[in-house]
């Protein structure tokens, strides 16, 4: 389907939901504008007939022009703090993927816990934890899933003729559900701990503020307990009788070996990750008991205050 073909396809259910909300509800003309907008947008993420980008920086352009928003309200939406932690996110993903450091990170891990595929999974399920605190968990499952792969592939070519099926089931489910519970530990862990923040400011603003510090404090406790449990049921359920699956003990080593010796581009990544990491914990007071300390957030405000005097 040619890309005009697309659009047109893309347009033609916006402008049906149009005149069909205009028609029967009583929410205005705005809403049956937003709805359209909405659909369109839908469609043409579907569709792809235009890039992913342009199509979410639609809003800038149709909600001024229908008269949904005005330009200086919709512009604002894209100026958002939030959105900032996004792509500061997006960022350092981006970096470490680029440079590889995830691997070696996952790699020294799984040198320390074993090669018992109930130490592997264990192995990973830390790994994938640790590395979903910082980067949105989709990220992290993607950046990880060849490194599982290949641990699985590794496992199925040593021991031909058995059967691995659990221990790779355990293996890509353990993945997948330590990024999730990684996620939580953290606002930068998921998107949607970044909307719920946003959305909590929104609608109480006059209530305490939650900061990097107070989320983790309050969310790395629960995030740790599901992590072994979800860890002590996969193993239960699927390497209990896969235990023999086990593979050269230097493996790990020899991968990291591979790797060769830690370069510039992985030590300036790494250390732009724990700055971030120290600045987002430190941004905001933090209280613990009867010990204080005060957040770096203070000292722009009490430049604002000098310049304003």
């Amino acid at each position: 389907m040619k890309a005009y073909t697309k659009v047109i396809s893309s347009i033609l259910p916006a402008v049906l939901v149009y005149f069909v909300l205009s028609g029967f509800t009583t929410a205005g003309a705005s809403a049956s504008k937003m709805a359209a907008v909405a659909v369109l947008m839908a469609a043409l993420w579907l569709s792809e007939a235009v890039p992913v980008a342009v199509t979410a920086l639609l809003p800038a352009v149709l909600f001024p022009v229908f008269g949904i928003l005005d330009s200086k309200q919709t512009s604002m939406q894209y100026m958002d703090p939030i959105i900032f932690l996004f792509i500061g996110g997006f960022i350092l993903a981006f970096g470490i993927e680029k440079w590889m450091l995830h691997e070696r990170i996952s790699l020294r891990i799984l040198m320390s816990v074993g090669s018992k595929p109930s130490h592997i999974l264990l192995g990973v399920m830390i790994t994938t934890f640790i590395i979903s605190m910082w980067i949105s968990n989709t990220a992290t499952v993607m950046m990880l899933y060849a490194s599982v792969m290949a641990i699985i592939l590794k496992i199925e070519n040593n021991h031909i003729g058995k059967s691995s099926k659990g221990i790779a089931t355990a293996l890509l489910l353990g993945l997948a559900y330590s990024a999730s519970i990684g996620g939580m530990s953290t606002l930068v862990g998921t998107p949607t701990n970044m909307i719920f923040y946003r959305m909590y400011k929104e609608t109480y603003p006059l209530s305490n503020e939650i900061s990097f510090f107070s989320w983790f404090i309050f969310a790395i406790p629960i995030a740790v307990i599901l992590l072994f449990i979800t860890f002590a049921l996969l193993k239960f359920m699927f390497i209990k009788k896969n235990e023999s699956l086990a593979f050269e003990k230097n493996y790990f080593r020899e991968s990291y070996t591979k790797l060769g010796k830690i370069s510039y581009e992985e030590k300036f990544i790494g250390i732009i990750f724990i700055i971030t990491a120290v600045l987002w914990f430190t941004r905001a007071d933090i209280e613990i008991g009867s010990l204080s300390w005060k957040g770096w957030n203070n000292f722009s405000k009490v430049r604002s205050l000098l310049l304003t005097e």
